[in-house]
């Protein structure tokens, strides 16, 4: 809570000796102007969930030319006003990326979560929300499809 930044930086480890995982069995709530920074490769696992306010950040790292989806438990946005998710580092290739799982989906949902950051520099790009089927069980993804670069319509 505040205008801070928690970073998640332990590793993701079930079993092994020696590692750490991140886990929550409720809430974390984002609140006031603060960000949760996960970065890459880390998790944040547990029955928990992720609830964003309006004004907070949710960062992620791109290391590679391909975006990771992060393993993290679904993400409450904000009911009133948006939340930011950023994702900073390498600039991603054309195509779709999951940016995570949502908890639950305002019904205008452009007007609920922005996505910026470094990775998205020159980018043409679209957030939307898919529907998927895991393990019998039916999840809303939030994804952000990237246009690819010299993208040229033609009319005749």
């Amino acid at each position: 809570k505040g205008a801070g930044t928690v970073v998640v930086n332990a590793a993701e480890g079930v079993g092994r000796e020696g590692c750490q995982k991140t886990s929550i069995g409720t809430t974390l709530a984002v609140t006031n102007t603060a960000t949760l920074k996960i970065n890459a490769g880390k998790s944040i696992v547990g029955a928990g969930k992720i609830s964003l306010s309006s004004g907070t950040t949710l960062a992620f790292e791109s290391t590679g030319r391909k975006f990771a989806t992060p393993d993290i438990v679904p993400v409450m946005l904000p009911d009133e006003g948006a939340a930011t998710i950023r994702i900073d580092g390498k600039r991603l290739v054309s195509g779709k990326h999951v940016l995570c799982t949502l908890a639950s989906v305002p019904e205008n949902l452009s007007s609920h979560v922005i996505v910026t950051g470094t990775a998205l520099d020159g980018r043409k790009y679209k957030v939307e929300t898919e529907e998927v089927t895991e393990n019998e069980k039916t999840v809303i993804n939030l994804v952000i499809n990237i246009y690819p670069d010299g993208l040229r319509v033609i009319v005749r």
